[in-house]
């Protein structure tokens, strides 16, 4: 019998139909400079690709690698809660098939958590993108949504959480298939935690290309967005009236509402002028319209 005890650390990956590029995320974790052991569990969504048969290859190279089967429950919440459930680590790291962590990121990410119960890493857009003319943006680690800038969110893609604390507010929410992110960096904050920056942990971003995925994106996105501030709207009223906080929140309420709409007309614009930058300014339509109509 074995007495070796399970790793701490757990990254989980949801994958679906992740074939062309969750090789190049566990190529990743094969390079990370942590000083103890981790385990990385792919959580497959129901993939038709080869997606089994590439974390498979991996299987002798990544020790602690493995793929569980969640395509019961569909969806990227879905999927990252199975991976959770079925991950031996007390430190859930959370990370996408179709991106790529620094070789720094797992060490950065548990250094984190162990101050801080809930963590939010940094982005990088120029490695996965050359000449894309958003690759030289860097964006914010944490965001605020317009109309509640009380509570910072976070992406999906780079979020650390203790266990007990992701149990505690039972995971992601499976009814959402965009914004369960967000959603869940919000109830975690109105549970009593704080999310805090990581900044320094790295996860490299690929941007979406082709015309019909920039729209899809986009009107999920708007979508989602609809969605959140329907089922938060009473919260953030309440937030809005709280004294404590409502004249910080007020003025920042006022400075993300004007960025969004700079940063959406700028792309619209833009989009018209230059060829190269038409992508955006699709997508920024879509979002506009799945915020005001999507369903």
């Amino acid at each position: 019998m074995s007495t070796e005890r399970p790793p701490r650390i757990s990254v989980i990956i949801p994958a679906y139909n992740a074939e062309a590029t969750l090789g190049e995320q566990l190529d990743a974790m094969l390079r990370q400079d942590c000083g103890e052991p981790f385990e990385v569990v792919v959580s497959d969504n129901g993939s038709t690709d080869g997606t089994a048969a590439l974390v498979n290859r991996y299987g002798g190279s990544l020790p602690h690698l493995r793929r569980v089967d969640s395509s019961a429950r569909r969806g990227p919440g879905a999927a990252r809660n199975v991976g959770a459930a079925a991950a031996s680590g007390d430190l859930l790291l959370f990370c996408d098939a179709d991106d790529v962590a620094a070789d720094s990121w797992v060490r950065l990410m548990t250094d984190a958590l162990s101050a801080h119960e809930f963590v939010g890493g940094g982005w990088e857009l120029q490695s996965l993108n050359p000449g894309h003319h958003l690759a030289h943006i860097e964006p914010p680690v944490l965001t605020y949504v317009s109309f509640m800038p009380e509570l910072p969110a976070h992406g999906g893609g780079n979020l650390g959480i203790r266990r007990h604390l992701f149990e505690r507010v039972q995971g992601f929410d499976e009814s959402l298939r965009v914004g369960e992110d967000i959603d869940l960096c919000w109830r975690v904050q109105l549970a009593g935690a704080t999310l805090e920056p990581a900044g320094h942990a790295i996860v490299s971003v690929r941007v979406r290309s082709g015309v019909a995925a920039a729209w899809r994106q986009g009107w999920l996105y708007g979508r989602g967005e609809r969605e959140l501030r329907r089922r938060y709207a009473s919260t953030a009223r309440q937030l809005a009236q709280d004294d404590g906080v409502g004249r910080k929140a007020r003025v920042r309420r006022v400075r993300v509402r004007a960025s969004a709409v700079a940063s959406r007309s700028r792309y619209i614009v833009r989009s018209l002028v230059h060829p190269r930058e038409r992508v955006s300014g699709i997508m920024a339509i879509a979002e506009s319209l799945g915020r005001r109509w999507g369903a």
